[in-house]
C-alpha cells in the first residue's frame, strides 16, 4: 500500500514517471532479496503495476495549427478519417490500425489488448461515432479491420500497418512538422488544461495501467461517464 500510494503520487506529474519507475524497481529488489532469504512469502511490489514511459511525449499543437490540420484531413477517406479520430480521441495510432468493427459497440471502444490483461473499453463521443459511421460507408464490407491492408485477401485480412505517409502528407498541406505522437500528447494537454483529474485523463487516452488501477475506485459507468464528458470538453476547447 505503501508503494502504491508513493507510485501514485509521483505519477501524478507525467515528468516523475520514470523516477516513480525506477524507486519501484529499487524496492522490489529489496523484497526480492528478502523473499530469497525466507523473510517473505512473496514480494508485494509485484501487485503494484510500473507506469507506462513514453520516450518522447510529443510536441504540443497550437489552436490555429489544429485548425490548419483539420482542413488538411477533410476529404472523406478512410486515412485522413483516422487521423481525426486521433484528434478526437488521443488514441496510440497502432490501438487506432489495430481495431476491429465487433470493437466498437455503440457509443464505447473496447480496445484490445494482449490475453493478460483485460480488455479496455473507452467512451466516444457522437463526433468520433459519426467517423466512424462514415468509415463503414468508405471501407471494405469483407473485413474484419476498420482499417483494413490495402490488398484485401480474405475476411480475415490484415490491418492497415501505417499512417505515416498520409500524415506526412496532410502535415506539408497544413506547413506543419509532427507525429502521430504529437497528436496524442496535444489531446492529453488540452484535457489538463481542463483542470480534469489525472487518472480520467489517462483513462480517456486508454492508458491501461491507469485504467485497470483507478477501475477498482470508481464504479465503470460513472468513469466512462466523464470520460465522454472529458472528449467533449477538449473538443470545444480546440474550437473544431
Amino acid at each position: 500500500e505503501v508503494v502504491a500510494t508513493a507510485m501514485r503520487r509521483m505519477g501524478e506529474l507525467r515528468t516523475n514517471r520514470s523516477l516513480a519507475n525506477r524507486a519501484r524497481a529499487l524496492v522490489s529488489s529489496v523484497f526480492s532479496f528478502a523473499r530469497r532469504q525466507g523473510l517473505l512469502a512473496e514480494n508485494p511490489v509485484g501487485a503494484v503495476p510500473p507506469y507506462r514511459e513514453e520516450r518522447n511525449p510529443g510536441r504540443i499543437l497550437g489552436d490555429d495549427e489544429i485548425r490548419r490540420l483539420w482542413r488538411a484531413v477533410s476529404p472523406q477517406t478512410p486515412a485522413n478519417i483516422a487521423i481525426r479520430l486521433l484528434l478526437f480521441t488521443g488514441a496510440r495510432v497502432g490501438d487506432l490500425l489495430r481495431a476491429k468493427w465487433r470493437d466498437i459497440q455503440f457509443d464505447e471502444w473496447e480496445i484490445s489488448t494482449d490475453r493478460r490483461t483485460p480488455r479496455l473499453k473507452v467512451a466516444l463521443s457522437p463526433q468520433a461515432m459519426e467517423l466512424f459511421r462514415q468509415l463503414r460507408e468508405l471501407t471494405s464490407r469483407e473485413s474484419d479491420y476498420i482499417f483494413p491492408a490495402r490488398a484485401v485477401v480474405t475476411k480475415t485480412n490484415k490491418p492497415r500497418r501505417s499512417l505515416a505517409r498520409e500524415l506526412q502528407a496532410a502535415a506539408k498541406q497544413a506547413t506543419l512538422n509532427l507525429t502521430a505522437r504529437d497528436l496524442r500528447a496535444t489531446v492529453r494537454a488540452k484535457l489538463y488544461q481542463l483542470k480534469i483529474r489525472p487518472d480520467v485523463v489517462e483513462y480517456v487516452l486508454g492508458n491501461r495501467s491507469v485504467a485497470l488501477r483507478v477501475s477498482r475506485q470508481m464504479p465503470e459507468l460513472q468513469y466512462e461517464t466523464e470520460d465522454r464528458a472529458a472528449l467533449s470538453r477538449a473538443r470545444s476547447c480546440a474550437r473544431l
